[in-house]
């Protein structure tokens, strides 16, 4: 088995192009357009993700016929609530609701209106921020060439990297046609993470190792990673899931670039980020301020701007 495999088989490949016919057409309803996305997670398996939150895993069975899994919390005062399914024995703490279903019936249990209370269900659930941020990140980087999200929450088999995962995994162009590994982290300014004196003496990894320690794992397990991304692009290009334009997955070469995303806060993450620049210097670090600024009486930024 390779120590990663994020994509689907090519018999799997084939039953989604026909079968998720309509769920991938949910991507550009107006209603959904840029919060819903699909990952491959598995040869038999894929996520559909609402603005970062894992809506429903689909899993392919052998027979022809689907499983559906979701957290429970996602269904409460739903039509799911109440439909029949059977006990899952992967989830001993009964979190999560599993469906069984034919390839006929999987519309019907994934329709518009299922994914609309859901996502509504959703909306209520306390989260991190940086979830949004990421999912931000990723939505608006995925009709490029240039740089591409093309994964989210990514990790791997290795026994010594198992319990972690990186935010966002991209492909940035350093010459054309060619491209290399971009492995993201995103952190809020006030992320305890950024603060790498005080992580060092809690013998706790900062922000600066994790997202350093993800990309030398990709390039360490670079053929890997660069073989299953290859296949990963050409399916979603194929089912329509990839639209920027490539005709087919792109050349990928080695020397993973790691960049840290810190998104607010620019007040408290001043400090640290200043001791990271000084002490890291060739980590690429990526800020994003919500403050307003005024130029000239007017602000900073505005869209058609009307002169003064």
């Amino acid at each position: 088995m390779p120590i990663i495999n994020r994509r689907l088989s090519a018999a799997n490949c084939e039953r989604a192009q026909v079968d998720l016919k309509f769920l991938i057409a949910y991507l550009d309803h107006p209603q959904f357009r840029g919060d819903l996305a699909i990952e491959f997670r598995g040869p038999s398996d894929l996520g559909v993700y609402d603005r970062g939150f894992r809506l429903a895993q689909i899993m392919f069975c052998a027979d022809g016929s689907y499983r559906v899994r979701t957290h429970r919390r996602f269904i409460v005062g739903t039509p799911l609530q109440d439909q029949r399914r059977f006990a899952d024995t992967g989830d001993p703490d009964g979190k999560y609701a599993t469906f069984s279903v034919g390839a006929h019936a999987l519309h019907s249990l994934l329709q518009k209106s299922h994914i609309v209370a859901m996502r509504s269900r959703i909306k209520e659930i306390p989260h991190k921020e940086e979830i949004g941020v990421a999912h931000f990140i990723a939505a608006d980087t995925m009709a490029r060439t240039d740089v591409v999200v093309i994964d989210r929450e990514v990790g791997d088999s290795d026994t010594e990297h198992r319990a972690e995962r990186l935010d966002l995994l991209a492909l940035q162009e350093t010459e054309p046609a060619t491209y290399r590994f971009l492995a993201i982290e995103v952190k809020l300014g006030n992320n305890a993470e950024l603060d790498t004196a005080t992580q060092a003496r809690a013998h706790k990894r900062s922000a600066v190792e994790q997202v350093r320690g993800y990309a030398a794992q990709i390039d360490r397990c670079f053929d890997a990673y660069a073989d299953c991304y290859r296949t990963n692009i050409a399916q979603k290009l194929k089912l329509g899931l990839l639209r920027n334009g490539w005709d087919g997955a792109p050349t990928i070469v080695p020397g993973t670039q790691a960049m840290l995303v810190v998104a607010g806060y620019s007040g408290i993450a001043a400090r640290n980020l200043d001791v990271i620049a000084r002490e890291h210097p060739d980590l690429w670090v990526k800020t994003f301020s919500y403050g307003l600024h005024s130029e000239g009486g007017v602000i900073a930024g505005l869209r058609g701007a009307p002169a003064v």
